[in-house]
């Protein structure tokens, strides 16, 4: 992100392309919840998995096949065209590290990162027009951080860690003291986009690599922003009315740490991760009332540690996904593997979203078969679309069961 004189954020236009694609066959429609995994001949190996609200696109990344050396890109899928599209096009090898989208689909966020070390850069792309434009040249690469970036539903307010000032262009960013901005697009004109800083946070973090404290939420509405804010030992989250200079801060109790926080389509209900002793536990607080409600109350479900908490919530606040390597009565759930759970809060009941497919698993292999893993889940604003990453065969016939796919779950 540069400054220009006037003060103004200026992103610089780095590519205008055409988009090339691969048409596939357009998938079947269902009235009843299916399993459909994303055709994945032009890439593999998949590390990130999010839906856009309309519930038609997919954001991910991938390793591109044919396989080149040191590169990751980002892709997305047209779910009614059944069209897988590179992203980041024209560009030199390099990793992508997370991506986020828009809420029609048409604006894409990703972190690209020279693979072998140096800080990675933000882009912006926009897939209707070809462009791509660069917002900052030093933000969190690694795919293990989730949500180090957010966009609202109509693409014109962008929450992201920038670390440009930290004077540790040359090292990694895990060297980087970043900052939370929030900025809105200003204008559109011939050296790229113009921005307006609408807010700069202090989270209280010196240097760290700890991967929940680069978690950003916008709603949807773009009006409000969540984020984990620290004062000594204690990791809170805090919520900014960017409309006003009001901010909700909700401090854990004891030695318990608050993370990835998102937040519904309003900004009304926020859902975040407290870890405490290693066990993580999902939680959903009214930002009007108050009130908080511990997911793992609604069943018996004995939360446990998992590799990376994940979770995501619809836009009226009802259903949260989340992942967990609990087996809450479910014979299908094997112990210390991370499976994919919907809480709704309407009806305050828990179901299980990933299992295999009747008769998808090969002959004699059902137990190394049903042993898999499902994670990076994300819903659409309804929450009728569930985005996700597994190497169990969702769909009966899967011919790719058991290498780690995108899948999606359509119907409630």
């Amino acid at each position: 992100m540069n400054k220009s004189r006037s003060g103004v954020l200026r992103a610089t236009l780095v590519i205008a392309a055409c988009v090339p694609a691969i048409a596939l066959a357009a998938p079947a429609a269902s009235s009843s919840p299916t399993f459909k995994r994303v055709p994945d001949g032009t890439f593999a190996s998949p590390t990130q998995s999010v839906v856009s609200a309309n519930g038609r696109y997919v954001a991910f990344v991938g390793i591109p096949n044919p396989y080149k050396y040191n590169s990751w890109f980002a892709y997305r899928y047209d779910r009614s065209r059944n069209l897988v599209t590179q992203v980041d096009i024209g560009m030199p090898a390099g990793c992508v590290g997370s991506v986020a989208i828009s809420g029609d689909g048409r604006y894409m966020l990703f972190t690209r990162s020279p693979c072998v070390g140096g800080a990675a850069a933000l882009y912006e792309r926009d897939l209707t027009a070809g462009r791509t434009y660069r917002i900052s040249t030093c933000v969190p690469s690694p795919a293990s951080y989730l949500n180090t970036e957010s966009i609202s539903a109509d693409a014109t307010t962008i929450a992201y860690n920038d670390c440009s000032n930290s004077g540790a262009l040359a090292t990694t960013e895990k060297a980087c003291s970043c900052t939370p901005l929030v900025v809105q697009k200003q204008s559109l004109t011939r050296r790229g986009l113009r921005f307006r800083l609408l807010l700069t946070i202090n989270q209280g973090f010196a240097s760290s690599n700890m991967p929940g404290n680069y978690s950003l939420s916008l709603s949807r509405s773009g009006r409000y922003v969540a984020y984990p804010l620290v004062n000594g030992s204690t990791v809170s989250v805090a919520v900014r009315d960017l409309s006003s200079t009001k901010v909700a801060v909700i401090t854990p109790t004891a030695s318990a740490q608050y993370f990835f926080p998102q937040l519904d389509g309003a900004g009304s209900q926020l859902a975040y991760v407290s870890t405490e002793n290693g066990i993580s536990q999902y939680l959903v607080q009214d930002l009007h009332t108050g009130s908080t409600v511990d997911v793992s109350s609604l069943q018996t479900i004995p939360l446990v540690a998992t590799k990376a908490p994940a979770l995501s919530i619809s836009d009226d606040g009802r259903y949260i996904v989340f992942t967990t390597t609990a087996a809450p009565a479910d014979p299908t759930a094997p112990p210390a593997r991370e499976a994919i759970y919907r809480a709704d809060l309407r009806a305050r009941a828990v179901t299980r979203m990933t299992a295999a497919a009747a008769g998808s698993c090969p002959p004699l292999a059902e137990d190394a078969c049903v042993a898999g893993e499902s994670t990076r889940p994300s819903l659409s604003s309804d929450g009728s679309v569930l985005s996700f990453l597994t190497d169990i065969p969702m769909a009966s016939g899967d011919a790719n069961g058991g290498s780690t796919g995108v899948y999606l779950r359509v119907g409630t």
